[in-house]
């Protein structure tokens, strides 16, 4: 699902790369376009079933995340590590100012470092209990003779495969001559 226009438009032109192989699934159904108005809407029906995931600016997701944290309580969405689109912030000085050079600094510092993201992350409510995907997702189910059929095959076959080898070894030890040791 992609939310912004701007970058839609950028997607669908690209000539190489992931935006091409994105832009080329648009003659498919497994990517939908949606609007910012129908973003909650859009994600309720679609990337909360886990049919589709939501591919747009980090701050927007955050915002989302924060605002469904504060409905439900609990986190049904995660942000990946990968960024795939830049954040668009600007800082505005007059021209030839002489403040310009340090201002540029001072802003490449912030986002090099990673403060820009934190702060803005913090910033949010409720947006840090969701940040991070967990590192571990556990699935417990029942352990019956179902689900555990594939462990006995190959304990099956390691047995006989082993028999086969060691019948073999009879064999063919049976048939050779002894040699007399000097």
């Amino acid at each position: 699902m992609l939310t912004s226009m701007d970058r839609l438009t950028e997607i669908l032109n690209a000539e190489s790369g992931m935006y091409r192989d994105l832009a080329d699934l648009f003659d498919t159904d497994r990517v939908t376009a949606s609007t910012y108005s129908s973003l909650v809407a859009d994600m309720n029906r679609l990337a909360r079933l886990g049919t589709h995931v939501v591919f747009d600016v980090d701050i927007n997701l955050w915002n989302f995340m924060a605002a469904d944290f504060s409905l439900t309580g609990q986190c049904d969405f995660y942000v990946g590590w990968s960024t795939y689109f830049p954040l668009p912030l600007s800082i505005l000085a007059q021209k030839n100012s002489p403040v310009s050079p340090a201002v540029d600094r001072g802003a490449f510092a912030l986002m090099e470092s990673g403060l820009l993201n934190k702060w803005l992350k913090y910033s949010l409510a409720n947006t840090t209990a969701c940040v991070n995907p967990p590192m571990v997702i556990t699935v417990t189910t029942v352990l019956s003779l179902a689900n555990l059929w594939g462990m006995f095959v190959v304990l099956g076959l390691g047995c006989g495969i082993s028999c086969l080898v060691f019948l073999l070894e009879k064999v063919v030890s049976s048939t050779k001559p002894l040699t007399e040791i000097r």
